[in-house]
């Protein structure tokens, strides 16, 4: 918590408000994670080894990453990084799945 870091800090170890504002924004820029749009979810990838079981968890918890995410991008980029001869693959095109929870299920 920010009060706790501010409180803990040595005694005269920042001498001006720019220390403490410079200090502070280090802090704190470290514990932030950055926001993510829809652009990161197109990049996430089925990694060469990886089942299609292990991707679709790592897809899952990538979208949740990502707030507001539209569910055409999403199952978009889903579809995008299936391999050709994935049965799933086949399967979605034939029955134009296009929502995430079809894709997810």
């Amino acid at each position: 918590m920010t009060s706790d870091w501010f409180y803990f800090l040595p005694s005269y170890s920042l001498r001006n408000f720019e220390e403490v504002s410079e200090a502070f924004l280090t802090y704190n820029v470290s514990q932030w994670e950055a926001k993510r749009n829809n652009h990161h979810i197109v990049t996430v990838k089925i990694r060469l080894g990886d089942s299609l079981k292990s991707y679709i968890s790592y897809f899952h918890i990538q979208l949740a990453k990502v707030p507001n995410c539209g569910k055409d991008v999403s199952a978009l980029a889903f579809i995008s990084r299936l391999q050709v001869s994935y049965l799933l693959y086949k399967h979605l095109l034939k029955y134009n799945v296009i929502r995430v929870s079809e894709l997810l299920s």
